[in-house]
């Protein structure tokens, strides 16, 4: 079998090279052993909702299947997603990992994350970003659910609803094996004047689609491309 580096590009591979390639990187991801904690997750859940000043409201909590674990795929669009996105997981009764870029993050915010068993990354380094798919693999195969921001970037076009997706969130299904489920942050801004971020949204809603099952036979970056207008069509609905 063709396995002379680590990397998840296998697309030309065939199946039955590729079932083997998952399985072996399967069996990698439940060896690494995450030392992250989880009580930075109770601490944002506890003090977030104090400093925030929009609401959150959860549309489409029928769509999650409640006999797995699963990952959620979110669109980007400013500073506020990762925090919604762990008291997210808490109205829904659900621990898990949000993968987050580590490269701008301050020291205070990123001890938070670390001891909040998030997925640390800098994108910049491809080293780095293959790692961090076996790790957040390893978490959702130990029982978490994972989260991703799969467009990379906050998007901040005035009406294009959604960015490329990244490849990353499709890899990460194949090997775990759990579906994604499509999610969308949107954030209400308010109709007055404000002084800070803090005070521009008046709520977020939180809308989940029915569930994506990424497969071997077709081509990563079409089912992500798949990904994409699903999601772009749950964002324009809302707004």
């Amino acid at each position: 079998m063709r396995m002379s580096d680590d990397k998840l590009d296998f697309l030309n591979f065939p199946i039955s090279e590729k079932r083997e390639y998952l399985e072996l990187l399967r069996k990698q991801c439940f060896e690494i052993k995450s030392k992250q904690l989880i009580i930075g997750q109770r601490i944002i859940n506890r003090l977030y909702p104090i400093i925030r000043n929009y609401s959150i409201e959860i549309q489409g909590e029928e769509n999650i299947p409640g006999d797995t674990n699963v990952l959620f795929v979110v669109n980007h669009s400013n500073s506020h997603d990762i925090f919604t996105a762990y008291e997210m997981f808490s109205l829904l009764d659900r621990h898990g990992s949000v993968m987050a870029a580590s490269g701008f993050l301050s020291p205070v915010i990123t001890q938070i994350f670390n001891i909040s068993n998030a997925t640390l990354l800098d994108r910049r380094i491809k080293k780095e970003r293959h790692q961090s798919i076996l790790s957040l693999s390893s978490k959702i195969l130990n029982g978490y659910d994972g989260l991703i921001f799969s467009e990379g970037t906050w998007n901040l076009h005035p009406y294009l609803p959604m960015h490329n997706i990244h490849k990353g969130a499709s890899k990460v299904s194949l090997i775990t094996q759990v579906p994604i489920i499509p999610t969308i942050m949107e954030y209400i801004e308010k109709d007055e004047l404000v002084t800070s971020d803090a005070q521009l949204f008046s709520k977020c809603i939180i809308r989940f689609g029915n569930p994506i099952k990424i497969n071997l036979s077709d081509d990563l970056s079409f089912q992500s491309a798949c990904i994409k207008l699903k999601m772009g069509s749950m964002r324009e609905k809302i707004w």
